[in-house]
């Protein structure tokens, strides 16, 4: 889309930034993880009542990590301790009052961290059973993410503290001198967003890796005052206006007057007045507008949270961090695309780059801030007026 079509507004600079911009890929803080939820869930037939021993030992057979006694009906029973990594042997038992409690088969399921890690089945008449198996973190797990961490998708909100100039544009150079103007960068991802921290996770609960990105992206922006643009006459703030001699102050009349309307009109004859604070709170206004209306329609209509959510990896898909991330990039750099997309499209649709009604609403001169500055002003000035005991209105 043509440069000229993302241009909509104007504004002043709090502060020069000049950032180059790249989406880093930071490197994962490695946690491994050592404690396992173990849970040992039974399904047996032939005797459905029964009274179930269970002991679950590390390989040295030093203190059981599990010693119970229990009563068991319905055919089934669920055992589980918190356990390390290592090798575990299991026995389980079955008895009752009446008889030796054998079951026809038995059918051990064993859990790590809710995730399946090994099923045993066993037929014939048992009455104890017995075997071992390997507790061990997946090869995910040293990528595990912080206990507290959840994820969230980012929010968007506009740097404007860019400078004419910035990346070769200066509209202040336009044949049309403006005094000011709002320009938001939406060409390509490099030079749209600034620097953000892009990474991965595994969450081991959901056996799912997990996207984990900074909490807030900034698009550049350029709002800024074009200062060469200006006439004799500047009025940065309202104090400024005391200052105004009596030959002059009924031309500041006429001029704060013109404010009220779009494109500012200070009649002929007079000397002009560029009242600075209007300017960059007309400006401000196009960044807000921006941040708070444009912004959330296109990530709606982009589907860019829905677009994030087909990040679904578990650790048997992918358990090389670095495809991971990979696959990760990929899906939300083609986020971004698309929301890019219809950012264009929102800029484009209320301000055509073609389109020479642009009107007092549309181009935020009736804003409250911007009025309310302007009647503000013309206030001061009338003060001024009568501080100088003149009449302008003869």
């Amino acid at each position: 889309m043509p440069i000229s079509n993302l241009l909509f507004g104007q504004v002043v600079i709090k502060e020069r930034v000049k950032v180059e911009p790249k989406i880093e890929n930071k490197q994962s803080n490695l946690r491994k993880e050592s404690l396992h939820l173990l849970e040992l869930k039974l399904t047996w037939s032939g005797n459905s009542d029964v009274c179930l021993t269970g002991q679950l030992y590390k390989r040295d057979y030093s203190n059981p990590a599990l010693d119970v006694v229990l009563f068991a009906s319905g055919g089934s029973a669920s055992l589980s301790s918190n356990v390390f990594d290592g090798m575990y042997s299991y026995s389980i038992g079955f008895s009752n009052i009446n008889s030796s409690g054998r079951v026809a088969s038995l059918k051990i399921e064993i859990y790590r961290d809710n995730v399946l890690i090994e099923t045993i089945n066993s037929t014939g008449k048992i009455q104890r059973t017995w075997g071992i198996f390997w507790v061990k973190a997946p090869p995910c797990a040293s990528h595990a993410c912080d206990d507290n961490y959840i994820y969230q998708p980012p929010t968007f909100e506009v740097n404007g503290n860019y400078p004419n100039g910035y990346n070769n544009f200066n509209h202040c150079d336009d044949s049309k001198k403006p005094q000011g103007y709002f320009y938001v960068f939406l060409n390509d991802i490099e030079t749209a967003f600034e620097p953000f921290t892009l990474d991965v996770c595994y969450n081991s609960n959901r056996d799912k890796w997990q996207i984990k990105v900074d909490n807030n992206i900034k698009i550049r922006a350029i709002t800024d005052i074009c200062i060469n643009n200006l006439g004799s006459n500047v009025i940065t703030k309202i104090e400024e206006v005391d200052n105004i001699s009596k030959e002059l102050i009924c031309d500041a009349l006429v001029a704060i007057k013109g404010y009220k309307k779009y494109p500012v009109s200070q009649s002929m004859g007079f000397a002009n007045f560029d009242f600075t604070e209007i300017f960059w709170a007309h400006e401000l206004a196009h960044q807000t507008e921006f941040e708070t209306e444009m912004i959330p329609v296109a990530l709606s209509y982009s589907n860019f949270n829905k677009n994030l959510a087909l990040f679904n990896l578990s650790c048997n898909d992918e358990n090389d961090i670095n495809d991971v991330k990979e696959e990760a990039n990929e899906l939300f750099n083609n986020a971004l695309e698309k929301l890019l997309e219809q950012l264009r499209i929102e800029v484009h649709f209320r301000y055509p780059s073609n389109n020479p009604g642009r009107t007092l609403k549309n181009e935020k001169q009736n804003h409250l801030k911007v009025q309310y500055l302007v009647d503000k002003y013309e206030i001061r000035i009338k003060k001024r007026m009568k501080e100088l005991n003149i009449n302008c209105y003869k």
